[in-house]
């Protein structure tokens, strides 16, 4: 399991605040050759990157690049480039805009290509699409299905509001709750095929309750994690998304104690009263990793 509690999202075109990223708590960085670039700068952007990847080796995060969508003229060179010269540290490929698998298809087909020039594993780098409209919504089941490397969905919630032609809305008690449909979508489909999913950004950095609402709000739908765009952020992200010290301790409870016993013939022991069956253990199971991954069974 890689965590993806949070992903800070950084303009590619910014050297400085990708250094500064990388000594945060975000378990990713983002980093942005899309809608932080501004389409004169995306060629020189992209060059930057590149430079920046093929140089300083020592990244000790993982690394997410979302290229530019695959209707615009710059995602192919996106995808070469910054594979080439980055494809050993480059966790992740954030393809946004996707509303149908055929888009998908087109992006893994070229990725395999440059990974076997790249010296790379095929199917090492993994898929994350963006799902930023209603069509994409209404898609979301087969583009989880698409391609083997999906590693997780991201909701667009920014896109997706103009997609249905509602814009955004702010001063809301309670942040995000007019998406709960079609982030309930996104996840169910990311659920369907074992990929995390992670919702999209709260773009107030200095409303921190509002966020943290909103994260809440989030976790209570079964995402894995949130997009943050500043580093005020990423504690609260981190707190909400990691299992509480009393869930950790339960499900490691059930997942000792199910992995050393005899299972009777439906599969199923008994705990405390509670019959405990596979599916229970499975949730068990990812707890326990996540806390594993966040270091937090040290704690308990």
């Amino acid at each position: 399991m890689n965590l993806r509690r949070t992903l800070l999202i950084t303009p590619a075109s910014d050297e400085d605040l990708i250094r500064k990223g990388r000594t945060t708590d975000a378990d990713a960085l983002f980093l942005d050759l899309e809608d932080a670039i501004l389409s004169e700068r995306k060629d020189r952007t992209r060059s930057d990157l590149v430079e920046f990847l093929a140089s300083d080796p020592d990244v000790d995060k993982s690394i997410a690049v979302r290229i530019n969508a695959v209707t615009t003229r710059w995602w192919y060179d996106d995808l070469i480039e910054t594979v080439t010269a980055g494809g050993d540290r480059i966790d992740s490929v954030i393809v946004p805009k996707v509303s149908k698998v055929e888009q998908l298809h087109a992006v893994d087909l070229l990725l395999r290509q440059v990974e076997v020039n790249a010296g790379v594993e095929t199917g090492e780098i993994g898929l994350i699409p963006q799902l930023e409209s209603a069509t994409a919504v209404n898609n979301a089941t087969r583009i989880a299905r698409s391609v083997d490397r999906l590693t997780a969905l991201l909701f667009g919630p920014g896109d997706y509001a103009a997609s249905i032609g509602v814009g955004e809305t702010g001063g809301e008690s309670e942040p995000g709750q007019h998406w709960e449909y079609a982030r309930s979508r996104v996840v169910n489909a990311a659920r369907e095929v074992g990929i995390q999913v992670i919702d999209g950004m709260y773009p107030e950095t200095g409303d921190t309750q509002g966020f943290r609402t909103a994260c809440q709000r989030s976790r209570a739908l079964g995402f894995d994690g949130k997009t943050v765009v500043h580093p005020n952020q990423i504690h609260i992200a981190n707190e909400i998304f990691t299992p509480s010290p009393q869930d950790v301790r339960r499900a490691r409870r059930i997942y000792e104690a199910y992995t050393a016993s005899d299972h009777d013939e439906r599969g199923t022991i008994e705990i405390d009263g509670q019959v405990i069956d596979e599916e229970t253990f499975e949730m068990a199971r990812e707890i326990v990793e996540k806390a594993t991954e966040a270091d937090e069974l040290s704690d308990l």
